[in-house]
């Protein structure tokens, strides 16, 4: 916080006032108080005097949206143009990311079930070999071991692939996003690597049970 002292001469009277800047804000050209402070300092030194309201701060929920601009137009209120714009631009990155977070989703649900797919045709494919393997006496578990290793390595190699190509498309796209808000805060790719390992171990531990419940199905299959 900055420390600053304040001087306010009016109807003859003078005082001086020490505060804190708690914070900054790009919305207004002018240094907010808290109300009764206001209020308190407009009777001290201006009691005989009145003013309306000549601002106004709007949180909406869509800033797209036509019907904003029309009541303000029809109200006689001036926008800032410029705060109009940067809301705008910051919704429709908001929905594009939301867009591309769902259209992810159904992807990545979609690669999952051909994966499981891949690996089910995968071992019936070889499951003559791998109950000829169980019949001369080797365990469910190496049997299924290689097929597991297989899948293991392939997730990583995909998450090692989509880290990639996330560090370049992030660098892309940052650059584009720090040249609209220079104020944006510059993160980090911690939480897309967490979720990376996280979901690299939810899908490995379901492949390593959906071939070791393949694999025993054959063994009972030869009993």
């Amino acid at each position: 916080m900055i420390d600053f002292e304040m001087f306010v001469h009016a109807n003859g009277n003078q005082r001086s006032f020490k505060g804190k800047v708690i914070g900054f804000s790009s919305r207004l050209n002018t240094i907010l108080v808290p109300e009764s402070f206001m209020d308190w300092s407009n009777s001290y030194f201006a009691p005989n005097s009145h003013s309306e309201p000549s601002r106004l701060i709007m949180d909406v929920n869509n800033p797209a949206d036509e019907h904003i601009g029309e009541y303000l137009s029809k109200k006689g209120y001036e926008i800032e143009d410029e705060k109009m714009n940067q809301e705008k631009t910051t919704y429709f990155l908001r929905l594009m990311v939301t867009m591309v977070m769902v259209v992810g989703l159904v992807i990545s649900i979609l690669s999952f079930y051909i994966l499981m797919l891949s690996i089910y045709l995968l071992v019936q494919k070889n499951s003559s070999k791998l109950e000829n393997l169980l019949m001369i006496g080797f365990s469910p578990s190496l049997v299924a071991r290689p097929y597991q290793v297989l899948t293991i390595g392939l997730n990583v190699t995909v998450l090692l692939i989509a880290w990639l190509i996330l560090y370049f498309v992030r660098d892309y796209y940052m650059n584009i996003i720090e040249t609209l808000f220079p104020q944006i805060e510059d993160g980090n790719m911690l939480p897309a690597l967490t979720v990376g390992c996280i979901l690299f171990i939810l899908v490995s531990i379901m492949n390593i049970f959906a071939i070791r419940r393949k694999v025993m199905h054959i063994w009972f299959r030869k009993d």
